[in-house]
């Protein structure tokens, strides 16, 4: 990393490897190191902040290990000549996040080139965690959340969601932040969760779309009525409506604490991501970085994040209809639409929600193009009226 010729085949290796993981907003055509903490001697374990840039850009926040022999694992990226080392990203290495949280747990005090890392985390340390997804893992009475995107969610859930005073909210009692000067950057929260298993809330999701589906295909009809979907997707329809209600709750505890009105109320912007299930409860675990929008943006991607589930499902089942995930979406978005607009008392246009709608699968596609997405894209691009 001392000769330039090698700190940029390192850059070029790590651009390469990103552009495949799903957790980014964009795909980084070129990546500089901001800053860099060696959190471990041996094997070397740093924690790094990352500039992407694309066609915009934006800050990551990524543990990199370097190992001595190659190993299977998700993250290789690189390898170091003429001394053989190789280089893992480790956002979807679970020992990381159980090491961080160890970390936490003793207090970790250190200072980079650049800038202090400070945290703790006060609750248990679990033998084993589950890592949900990359960024969040969680074990028995604990989760821990790494802000992978630095796009100021974390810092603004750091200090908003003790405020809410909303009983499935889960509040964030340790944290890990970089500091330089009057600069503060959250890089990581944890939390205790309640009695139980937690489960990734898009997960379960798709878990369900793929049990209602199944049951649908084996009534063995082609255009199954209202009542059958209904019987069919009851577990998933039921997740629905409870988001559609938490929605509408938490866009109105936002809009107290941070000011305005429910139009133009801050975003959550997480879609399925912001939310864990624990033994059937549905649990905020996350806030989406602070800026203007309509409360519709944000039941259009939870809308859109059951639908890709739905999708996802189907391409498990052999044999399924084509027409089965539509209806099955259409179900679930009037469910999840209708939940929020009688617990918010306020109306969503059917033309503004097809126009949301389409806009929101466009932006996904971009982001990441996958059968699944084109198939939502098209779907909605359908739905929108001729000019």
């Amino acid at each position: 990393m001392a000769e330039e010729k090698g700190r940029r085949a390192f850059l070029a290796a790590l651009a390469r490897v990103l552009k495949e993981r799903s957790w980014l907003p964009l795909r980084p055509q070129k990546v500089e190191i901001q800053d860099a903490l060696r959190l471990q001697k041996s094997p070397p374990l740093y924690l790094t902040l990352l500039g992407l840039q694309n066609h915009t850009s934006t800050t990551a926040f990524l543990p990199v290990r370097v190992g001595p022999v190659r190993e299977e694992a998700p993250g290789l990226f690189a390898r170091s000549r003429p001394q053989e080392g190789y280089f893992y990203e480790l956002s979807q290495d679970l020992g990381f996040y159980s090491f961080l949280l160890k970390r936490l747990k003793g207090g970790l005090e250190a200072r980079s080139l650049r800038a202090y890392y400070r945290g703790h985390h006060p609750g248990p340390v679990p033998e084993s965690l589950e890592l949900l997804r990359p960024g969040l893992a969680a074990g028995e009475g604990v989760w821990l959340q790494v802000g992978l995107v630095q796009d100021g969610g974390l810092d603004r859930s750091l200090r908003l969601l003790p405020k809410l005073g909303l009983p499935w909210v889960l509040v964030p009692e340790g944290r890990l932040v970089w500091e330089r000067g009057v600069e503060k950057r959250v890089l990581a929260l944890t939390g205790r969760l309640p009695e139980g298993r937690p489960q990734e809330a898009f997960a379960l999701a798709q878990a369900l779309a793929w049990e209602g589906m199944s049951r649908l295909q084996a009534h063995g009809t082609e255009g199954p009525g209202l009542g059958l979907l209904a019987e069919a997707l009851k577990e998933l329809e039921a997740m629905a409506r409870l988001l559609g209600v938490r929605l509408a709750l938490l866009h109105r505890a936002l809009a107290e604490v941070e000011g305005g009105s429910g139009e133009g109320v801050f975003l959550l912007n997480r879609g399925l991501g912001a939310f864990l299930v624990v033994e059937g409860e549905l649990c905020l675990v996350a806030l989406g970085p602070q800026a203007p929008g309509a409360p519709v943006e944000d039941l259009v991607r939870v809308a859109y994040d059951l639908e890709r589930a739905v999708e996802l499902a189907w391409e498990g089942l052999e044999g399924a209809a084509s027409e089965l995930p539509g209806m099955v979406a259409e179900f679930l978005g009037e469910a999840l639409r209708t939940a929020y607009q009688e617990t918010a008392q306020k109306a969503i246009s059917e033309a503004g929600w097809v126009e949301a709608m389409a806009r929101c699968a466009k932006d996904q596609l971009e982001r990441e193009e996958r059968p699944a997405r084109l198939r939502i894209y098209e779907r909605w691009q359908k739905r929108i009226p001729p000019a």
